[in-house]
């Protein structure tokens, strides 16, 4: 998403929530989702979206995403302190 790497925080976080209406259980964008919340400093919602992708990814069988997600997790617990 281009908006993200512009630093276009919030334009990233309306389009992935749309893209998410239409494909809520895909673990990736909730990842995204998550990214663009924690650039914007909003810890809370960042952590949401991760809980949910992280559920979507075991559910899915992923492994790979539900360690990329927890680590992404990790890293945002520890930022926070």
């Amino acid at each position: 998403m281009q908006s993200y790497h512009l630093g276009e925080y919030q334009q990233a976080v309306t389009y992935y929530e749309e893209a998410l209406g239409s494909k809520p259980t895909d673990a990736w964008l909730h990842l995204a989702l998550a990214e663009a919340y924690a650039a914007m400093e909003q810890a809370a919602q960042a952590r949401q979206a991760l809980e949910v992708g992280l559920a979507i990814a075991i559910q899915n069988g992923d492994a790979e995403l539900a360690e990329i997600i927890r680590g992404k997790a990790v890293s945002s617990d520890t930022s926070a302190k």
